[in-house]
């Protein structure tokens, strides 16, 4: 039977390869007509044929547990997603109803704490998907309140790993500076800056460790708090639903994060945000931030939210799925003994740091940097805009510029975004949307401006309508070309440079912008001497001098980095593809028939095999980016 059915596609058409189907009973639709005493490499064509119809049709009339009540004789049930699964598992298990027959054939088990927690913990990246039901049905305060300060340190740490948020790890670890970071520079920095704030006290510089700064400074939370209350949380005027009183502070940083994610992806990539959430942290932490009875008073509640199998642990038990005992005051003492739990091993080894998640509520709105002050009434509002930008339900649109997509291999290839391998290097703050919509918009020009693609690129992003693709990313001043770029060029050509009072620039043979940088006090011949020293065996015999245009003082610094970098980009495509002419190049990648089908996490392109270019094939742009952190999507190409 296994070997028979092996060869058999299951899945019912329409659906996406994420959607998750559980059907109760599937009766034979053909009685006799499976042989299973012959060896036969599949069964009879008739008998697939029914057999897929059959699941066809018990899929069509499948019930959506996130969208609705379950009736208990349901034939099927339907998850789009495994954010979906994993959302109504929670809901279910908060509110203590996961007999449902579909739970008993997913998991042969009770739901437990620790059967929910390794299920969570196993594909972080569905999981502020997820959270994003939940806040829409109103459940995800109950489901987070429920969970130990351990299971939220671990839940965040790996959503931070899987989407490549290292910056933000860190700041909630309490080691945002840089360990590497001259001391003597980083005291005078922070000196500065103890001064330049009226609110710190004046800087206590008392605990310097080998090898980096532990506490730079000490802030007056007393003389704070008098004058401008406590530093709220960044994520708040996106997340209201974080600030619950029911919530700890770990449940609150869960919320908020996790939504961020779905809501304002491209802002908790900004460097800006990691170091709001450092502020308010070391502020909520530092001496002082606590009195005793404080302290105590929220420790039991804390103790009080946790079920009592969940609140005192120090992991997943590998053969039962249960939480074994630790004391939760204990969880970020860093002393635990590390279980051989699979699950264990790859989400909570580092998830009970000493100081991780010790942070206390803000109720207060201040500056954080990332928007100005905001009302509680402003804050929903925007966070209601937010949701209603994304993806909920499935999203499907036919597009002609289905080769927008395959910009997502080149940003990765070019290392702007880091991929699955590399999800701790996340690369520029951009959104990895707003970069296909950038790049796009100037290889196609406007003559596909009504494309439903747009549309779905800003939905994507978490752009509301009319919102400005790529704003809030500031790209820097100066640019220099990896030198890794320009291994795939010849040294025929010669560069060409100039300079002016303000700039000093180097043009590549191809046309594109080796150097962009501000002029110093040297020589210009001796400035680009020192300039061209790191490329080395990259840099052509003949550079020569040249009058180049500046560029458009009115352009700002976005549409000035796009300037540099579009013309790479091109040449890069023209040699991949065999061409001198752009418009070719335009044509070959982007003008491609598709169907785009979104999820929250999955992102599924289908192309037609006839129209797929062997240009893109001999140029690897046609490959499965798998998981993006970037993204936080898995990216997926199809040819039909």
């Amino acid at each position: 039977m296994e070997s028979l059915l092996s060869n058999v596609t299951l899945h019912p058409p329409g659906l996406s390869s994420s959607a998750i189907v559980c059907i109760r009973r599937l009766c034979d639709p053909k009685p006799g007509a499976l042989c299973l005493w012959r060896t036969d490499m599949r069964p009879l064509r008739d008998w697939e044929k029914a057999v897929a119809e059959s699941i066809e049709m018990l899929t069509q009339r499948a019930a959506r547990p996130a969208l609705s009540l379950v009736p208990a004789d349901a034939e099927a049930v339907l998850f789009l997603d495994r954010s979906e699964l994993l959302a109504c598992l929670a809901r279910d298990w908060s509110e203590g109803m996961t007999t449902q027959w579909w739970w008993k054939s997913l998991f042969r088990n009770t739901v437990t704490a620790g059967m929910l927690m390794h299920q969570w913990l196993e594909t972080p990246e569905y999981n502020p998907g997820a959270l994003r039901i939940l806040a829409e049905q109103g459940k995800v305060a109950p489901f987070a309140s429920k969970l130990s300060g351990n299971e939220v340190v671990a839940l965040v740490r790996g959503m931070t790993q899987k989407f490549g948020l290292a910056h933000l790890q860190a700041a909630l670890d309490g080691q945002f500076i840089n360990k590497e970071t001259n001391r003597a520079e980083s005291i005078k920095d922070k000196e500065k800056e103890v001064r330049k704030t009226s609110s710190w006290t004046e800087g206590t510089i008392d605990q310097v460790e080998e090898g980096g700064i532990r506490d730079l400074y000490v802030p007056n939370l007393a003389r704070r708090s008098a004058n401008s209350g406590p530093i709220p949380p960044p994520w708040r005027r996106f997340v209201p639903e974080s600030t619950a009183p029911s919530l700890g502070p770990e449940q609150q940083a869960l919320i908020g994060i996790g939504l961020m994610l779905t809501r304002a992806p491209a802002e908790i990539r900004k460097s800006s945000f990691a170091e709001a959430i450092d502020r308010w942290k070391t502020a909520l932490t530092g001496p002082g931030s606590l009195d005793p009875k404080q302290e105590q008073a929220r420790t039991r509640e804390t103790n009080s939210r946790s079920e009592p199998s969940a609140s005192r642990h120090s992991g997943l038990d590998p053969e039962s799925g249960n939480v074994t005992e630790k004391p939760l005051d204990s969880r970020f003492s860093g002393n635990d003994e590390r279980t051989s739990s699979p699950v264990e091993k790859h989400q909570y080894r580092e998830s009970r740091r000493e100081g991780q998640f010790d942070i206390e509520d803000a109720s207060s709105i201040v500056d954080t940097g990332l928007g100005g002050r905001d009302n509680p009434s402003m804050m929903q509002s925007r966070a209601m805009e937010a949701a209603q930008s994304g993806l909920l339900n499935e999203t499907v649109i036919e597009t002609d510029l289905g080769g927008l997509f395959y910009l997502v291999n080149l940003g990765l290839y070019l290392g702007l975004y880091g991929d699955f391998t590399t999800p701790l290097q996340p690369g520029i703050d951009l959104s990895i949307w707003d970069f296909i919509t950038l790049a796009g918009r100037r290889l196609v020009g406007e003559t596909a401006s009504d494309d439903p693609v747009w549309s779905l690129l800003a939905a994507l992003a978490g752009r509301n309508d009319g919102a400005t693709p790529g704003a809030g990313f500031e790209p820097p001043d100066e640019w220099r070309l990896p030198i890794s770029w320009l291994e795939s060029f010849s040294l025929e050509t010669a560069w060409r440079w100039s300079s002016d009072d303000d700039r000093l620039r180097l043009l590549h043979g191809e046309g594109f912008v080796v150097l962009d940088v501000a002029r110093t006090s040297e020589e210009p011949l001796v400035q680009l001497s020192h300039e061209i020293k790191t490329y080395g065996q990259a840099v052509p015999e003949r550079i020569e001098p040249l009058d180049l245009a500046c560029q458009d003082p009115t352009h700002t610094p976005l549409e000035q980095w796009l300037d540099r970098l579009l013309p790479y980009i091109q040449a890069r495509l023209r040699r991949a593809f065999g061409t001198t002419d752009d418009e070719e190049v335009h044509r070959l990648l982007i003008r491609s028939r598709a169907r785009i089908r979104a999820t929250e996490t999955n992102l599924d392109v289908h192309f037609s095999l006839d129209d797929l270019p062997v240009e893109i094939r001999v140029a690897g742009l046609d490959r499965d980016p798998g998981w993006v952190p970037a993204a936080g999507r898995y990216v997926a190409f199809h040819y039909e």
